[in-house]
């Protein structure tokens, strides 16, 4: 009797067993999949206006739940000193940081070199000897991937004395090398002009602050001037690619009018000016990158105000700050996409109340969608779980199918008795 009843438990807790694999394996499906499966909407949906937190999710980095802006100055940069106008830029190629210069405390002006190639940055100036751009404020720089090096150019030696020096750093060599003499005729000298690389049409573009020709391209190791019509010409506008419209996007600055909130756009060897429902207040010298992430252009800060904006193609919106917000009001911050966050990063700057230069770090976490995109650790195809839960249910079901419970065997029948005229 009681080899039965386990051998019931058994055959009924088989099929338990099966059921449950396929009741709690396909609804992991998703999960399973990964987060990285999952991409950052195009547009702005997800970003609620601000006063609106109810539908954020906190990036599952940040315990204490903030949203947008989280301050890493002790993990990040922590060993760069404070300054603001350096020249900033990545290559997206070998995933390296480059800084270079800007002006510290007491209007020290910088020519060190700084780069990020892993969790760290490192100083890499004592090993360059003298062969270095000279100390600058307000220089610009761009990766170029078609020539597979750092492009700086321009920058202010002391008040008054511009530059317009054009420099390749090689990440490979951990070398600058002076180009200027052999780059044609180069661009006038200036200071914070702002430059990037336009990967639809395959050369950099630097926005010149001086006219006559304010839009110049090098490409091919040489710079040429384009005569075409561009933004009226201005001084501390923000630039960026934006790969979701694939063009780069301009922003703001000042004329002779005033500090300025139109939008530009340039791709194809155009600009065109966009006629947006919404814009950032007028501003100058703010910062703006990309973040695929979660696949909008961030503007930060500048002479107005400390606001994050966020561009999704079609428009700008103010975007929503849990806890204590981000960074203060600043100007001339650096403000680039790093992949080994992976976030955008924010660095240094000066108070355009005055004081002295910034030192600190924020990193962007966007509110996401509810499944981390930032996750990078390998994923499984969606139709592996339930396939994975089918091969093992399955077969248990169908081998039960063809077996019959367990039962009691019936007793066997008393042998006839015999008769007595038999005996």
């Amino acid at each position: 009797m009681i080899r039965l009843v386990r051998r019931r438990a058994l055959y009924y807790s088989s099929i338990v067993t099966a059921l449950a694999v396929l009741v709690v394996l396909c609804p992991l499906t998703s999960a399973v999949a990964g987060p990285g499966a999952v991409q950052g909407p195009s547009a702005l949906s997800f970003l609620p206006t601000v006063g609106t937190h109810s539908e954020l999710t906190p990036h599952p980095t940040d315990a204490s739940g903030v949203y947008g802006w989280k301050n890493v100055t002790a993990g990040e940069y922590g060993g760069m000193p404070a300054r603001w106008g350096e020249a900033f830029a990545v290559d997206s190629q070998d995933n390296l940081d480059l800084f270079f210069g800007g002006q510290g405390t007491a209007g020290t002006l910088h020519n060190d070199s700084w780069i990020t190639d892993d969790a760290t940055i490192r100083n890499v100036t004592d090993g360059l000897g003298t062969s270095s751009p000279p100390p600058l404020v307000g220089a610009t720089m761009t990766f170029d991937p078609a020539a597979n090096y750092f492009l700086l150019f321009g920058g202010a030696r002391n008040p008054g004395v511009l530059s317009n020096e054009t420099w390749e750093f090689s990440a490979a060599r951990v070398a600058w090398v002076n180009l200027t003499g052999h780059v044609g005729t180069p661009p006038p000298a200036q200071a914070f002009a702002p430059m990037a690389w336009d990967a639809r049409d395959g050369y950099v573009l630097l926005e010149s602050t001086v006219g006559p020709f304010p839009v110049w391209t090098f490409a091919s190791g040489l710079w040429t001037h384009r005569n075409l019509s561009a933004p009226p010409l201005r001084t501390g506008a923000a630039l960026s690619a934006d790969p979701q419209v694939a063009s780069l996007i301009l922003f703001g600055g000042t004329t002779g009018s005033g500090s300025m909130a139109d939008t530009w756009a340039f791709s194809g060897g155009a600009w065109q000016r966009l006629s947006l429902p919404h814009a950032p207040p007028p501003s100058s010298n703010g910062s703006l990158a990309f973040d695929p992430i979660s696949s909008v252009l961030l503007e930060f800060g500048g002479s107005a105000s400390s606001d994050t904006w966020g561009f999704n193609g079609t428009d700008w919106s103010r975007l929503a700050l849990g806890g204590s917000g981000g960074p203060g009001a600043r100007v001339h911050a650096q403000m680039l996409y790093d992949s080994y966050g992976p976030f955008v990063t924010l660095f240094g700057g000066f108070p355009p109340a005055g004081g002295s230069p910034l030192g600190d770090t924020w990193a962007w976490n966007p509110p996401g969608p509810p499944t981390d995109p930032t996750t990078t650790a390998a994923t499984l195809p969606a139709w592996v779980p339930p396939l994975a839960a089918a091969a093992i249910a399955v077969p248990i079901l169908l081998a039960l199918a063809f077996l019959r419970p367990p039962r009691r065997k019936p007793a066997d029948a008393p042998a006839p008795s015999r008769s007595p005229s038999a005996a």
